[in-house]
């Protein structure tokens, strides 16, 4: 709980920097620059900040140039101010595009990508302006974020800021640009936005270790809703250290997550020294809107618990946590809708197969396994059929003198997957005892359960 009420108490401040962070102000709106910045501990108690940017090539003008290609270049120049509003800092590179076509159709789709570094002073807060001039026609973008510069200490146990890229690739080119660190190609994502197109997250990250001790780093990654509750929780990597200062990339995969705003959160433990540190920075995930007539048009408000309920039997756990996470009935209708868009195999194809499939097989277990107390879909039997469909083969039992009524489901096509089910009382409700996998927890002696009064080497069981 105390991890949780810190990452609640660092949320409105990410938040407000991320407002920063993504705040457009467009004095000329003809090119379109993205800026993010991550810091990094420097020398003589300097921080390296790195200031990141993407220049869409929408708005510029590609010209053919020698040997039928087409071109065009324009100047990046990135100003720090104080918060006096004083030129602290600036610097400027130059870029060309090189195309095969002057189509604005084929060239909007590509973008630019780069790094400024400055060392900046702790504790102080930066505004950082960039803007981009084509060269040829003096077209130009402009955008601006503030930040904040963390002081790092040689003495402490302590995390660079997330760097947050689209990929993260080796080079073994040997070159030496701003985009290559430590053997690795960045392809920054200064908006911070992810899903659609982009269900990872590429993150990079300096631990700054002052004991420098063989060993052993523990590391946890989580995501949180802006509310402080988890979203998704990753499996715990154990990687060596790398001396006092040591660079780790992490993939993530968002697949799963709705649109919103998420934290995330990179915990490192020194095991040897039983010590913890974490950073936190927020990001952004934008899926694909659904294009078509909305699956859950016909489903009515108060059924929208039901069905998150229901899919329970075929969902994950992170899938289900996200849910008991949802507060609105529009939430939740939302996070349904992109639950059966994930199992869409033909989206291009009106309808749904995978919910089509889903509410037959609710349908069927009501009709066919509802008791008295308890409805179809809540049965042991209604909970196998909606998760692996319709056994291949069923054997009836029915009660005789020694033995309880019992039935015997085999799936031959999805792994040869048996189970049996008892009716243990006679009431007409059969409880799951045994299942030939780990997909689903036998009962002990389920045997006897069947055969109550005969001795265990009597019973011959297939």
């Amino acid at each position: 709980m105390k991890k949780y009420s810190n990452i609640i108490k660092n949320i409105l401040l990410l938040i407000i920097l991320f407002v920063f962070i993504t705040n457009v102000k467009i004095s000329f709106a003809e090119l379109d620059i993205q800026l993010d910045s991550a810091g990094f501990m420097g020398e003589e108690g300097m921080t390296y900040q790195e200031i990141y940017y993407k220049i869409s090539y929408i708005g510029l003008h590609f010209t053919e140039q020698r040997g039928g290609k087409f071109g065009t270049s324009f100047e990046v120049e990135v100003i720090i101010y104080d918060e006096d509003n004083r030129i602290i800092d600036t610097r400027e590179l130059k870029h060309s595009a090189i195309s095969d076509t002057d189509d604005p159709s084929y060239n909007n789709r590509k973008s630019a990508l780069g790094q400024i570094s400055f060392m900046l002073s702790p504790n102080n807060t930066y505004k950082v302006i960039g803007m981009v001039k084509e060269t040829d026609t003096d077209t130009k973008g402009y955008n601006e974020l503030v930040i904040d510069i963390r002081e790092f200490d040689e003495s402490q146990f302590q995390l660079s800021d997330i760097e947050f890229a689209g990929m993260i690739l080796a080079d073994t080119t040997g070159k030496i640009t701003p985009l290559i660190k430590n053997g690795l190609r960045f392809f920054p994502m200064p908006n911070r936005t992810f899903g659609e197109n982009k269900q990872w997250i590429y993150i990079y990250y300096e631990v700054y270790n002052p004991l420098a001790k063989e060993g052993t780093y523990k590391m946890e990654y989580t995501i949180y809703y802006e509310n402080g509750s988890i979203a998704k929780a990753y499996p715990t990597r154990k990687l060596r250290k790398i001396g006092k200062l040591g660079g780790y990339v992490q993939n993530l995969n968002v697949a799963n997550l709705i649109s919103g705003n998420y934290i995330l959160d990179v915990k490192v433990t020194n095991l040897e020294e039983e010590i913890s540190t974490s950073i936190q920075s927020i990001f952004y995930i934008k899926q694909k809107p659904i294009l078509k007539e909305s699956l859950l048009d016909d489903l009515e408000d108060e059924e929208i618990p039901l069905m998150i309920e229901q899919i329970k039997y075929i969902a994950n756990k992170e899938e289900m946590d996200m849910f008991d996470n949802l507060e609105t009935i529009a939430e939740k209708r939302n996070a349904l809708e992109y639950f059966w868009q994930l199992r869409d195999h033909n989206p291009k194809i009106a309808g749904n197969e995978a919910l089509l499939v889903f509410r037959q097989r609710i349908e069927y277990v009501d009709e066919t396994y509802t008791t008295p107390s308890r409805e179809g879909w809540k049965t042991a039997r209604g909970r196998i059929f909606i998760k692996y469909g319709s056994p291949e083969e069923i054997e009836d039992h029915p009660a005789e003198l020694e033995a309880r009524a019992y039935q015997v489901w085999k799936y031959f096509v999805s792994g040869g997957r048996k189970f049996i089910f008892a009716d243990r009382y006679g009431s007409g409700k059969y409880d799951l005892i045994y299942c030939n996998d780990d997909s689903e927890q036998s009962v002990p002696n389920w045997k006897k359960i069947i055969f109550p009064g005969v001795s265990d080497s009597e019973i011959e069981f297939d």
